[in-house]
């Protein structure tokens, strides 16, 4: 494999087989990674290993155990505090993703990054390793069809049969499509119906000389501001 190949198909890979790693290629990654370019060639870092899971379960817990004494230091880890509170979560990741859940933190919102990422993932969280993904919450219908594509390619949601469950916003038409051949199970849609309930109720308020909120009662509205909030509503076909 040449250096242009290697660079276009790496992969991160969190699923590992369960034996220990000989020690000459050990030996080996190291060397390889004294070898990243630095500013200056001054490679300012150092390596250490460990070995033995109680070992590293032990440095964990250390680990843990002074971020959670230091958060006054490290305020930003503070979001961190039930993972840290978990005795069974492992600072070093842990391939078997003891929290229950992978989050997409760079995600564009588009259906071919959704794609990628959900190809990376179920190359490491399969049925075979014991961890699959059981659950795909999405942040709009076109990231949802990404996803489902993937899950489509490693023999899943082809039908409501075997399938794993993919949400997704904005209920398009095709999402409705995906839930209808049951390879999606919802999606949430704006309540455009309510809005437009909403605005004419204000806008007769406004014009009749009523005050603006007249008949709000049934609605959500901010008590700081005369702000109605419409609730987005449930799409399963």
């Amino acid at each position: 494999m040449d250096a242009l190949q290697c660079i276009l198909t790496r992969r991160s890979c969190r699923s590992y087989e369960d034996r220990p790693i000989p020690k000459k290629e050990i030996l080996e990654l190291l060397t390889v990674g004294t070898k990243a370019a630095t500013g200056s060639g001054m490679q300012p870092w150092g390596f250490v290993t460990l070995e033995g899971r109680e070992k590293i379960a032990a440095l964990s817990d250390e680990i843990k155990a002074w971020l959670k004494e230091n958060f006054a230091d490290f305020p930003w880890l503070a979001q961190y505090r039930e993972w840290l509170d978990n005795p069974n979560y492992n600072i070093f990741y842990d391939a078997n993703n003891v929290d229950k859940f992978l989050v997409d933190r760079n995600g564009t919102w588009s259906a071919q990054a959704s794609n990628e990422y959900m190809t990376t993932i179920l190359s490491e969280y399969t049925e075979a390793n014991n961890n699959m993904v059981e659950l795909v919450i999405c942040n709009n219908d076109g990231m949802a069809e990404g996803a489902i594509t993937a899950l489509k390619t490693a023999g899943y949601n082809a039908s409501a049969d075997k399938a794993i469950p993919v949400f997704g916003v904005d209920a398009t038409d095709a999402a409705k499509e995906l839930i209808a051949a049951g390879s999606m199970v919802g999606s949430i849609k704006q309540d455009a119906e309510g809005m437009a309930a909403a605005i004419a109720l204000l806008a007769k308020n406004a014009t009749s000389g009523a005050a603006l909120m007249d008949g709000t009662d049934s609605y959500n509205v901010d008590d700081a501001s005369a702000k109605i909030r419409i609730p987005y509503a449930v799409y399963t076909g």
